[in-house]
């Protein structure tokens, strides 16, 4: 009778999914809304931010595609592919600090407008700031690939359960001698 073995998919698949699929959604940051605020004198006007997490969500996206990409591609070597991770920590850290703004902000009570890298707290009177709503999405998308990311890196340099395991398996097999 020998012990009943689980199958189970390697950690590398599992992170390399994770970080491929934060990457993929983090390309619909273009289409995602923006913040904006209504000045309400005689005439009322509508200004928009600037839409900066917006532009840096899709571009930290098409980064992070193309790096993982190539790491994937490259997967037998350990040099290559972890270089090439570091281009996409990079986008999803770069994106998670910019997102992240906004949100702080709005855990503080407050509106982050990127335009006039300013609080909405600071617009006059007569205006009212409505915040975006997009931000929370892609601030967690780019915080879930950049940790997938830093894990598949983890896992390609120092090895995952497969190696441990593999490792447990050889001294369990030494002490049955």
């Amino acid at each position: 009778m020998g012990i009943k073995r689980e199958k189970h998919v390697p950690d590398g698949l599992i992170l390399g999914r994770i970080a491929l699929w934060s990457g993929f959604l983090m390309l619909f940051g273009v289409v995602s809304d923006r913040s904006s605020w209504v000045t309400y004198t005689k005439t009322t006007s509508s200004v928009t931010d600037a839409g900066i997490y917006n532009v840096i969500a899709s571009a930290s996206g098409v980064v992070a595609l193309i790096a993982l990409a190539i790491a994937l591609n490259t997967r037998p070597r350990v040099v290559i592919p972890v270089l090439s991770l570091l281009p996409a920590i990079a986008a999803f850290g770069l994106s998670t600090y910019v997102s992240g703004l906004s949100v702080w902000a709005r855990l503080q009570g407050e509106i982050w407008f990127y335009g006039t890298w300013s609080f909405a707290g600071e617009v006059g009177k007569n205006e009212i700031a409505y915040p975006s709503r997009g931000v929370f999405i892609f601030a967690l998308l780019a915080l879930l690939g950049a940790l997938a990311t830093l894990g598949l890196a983890w896992t390609w340099l120092f090895g995952g359960r497969e190696q441990l395991r593999a490792g447990f398996d050889d001294v369990h097999a030494r002490c049955a001698l």
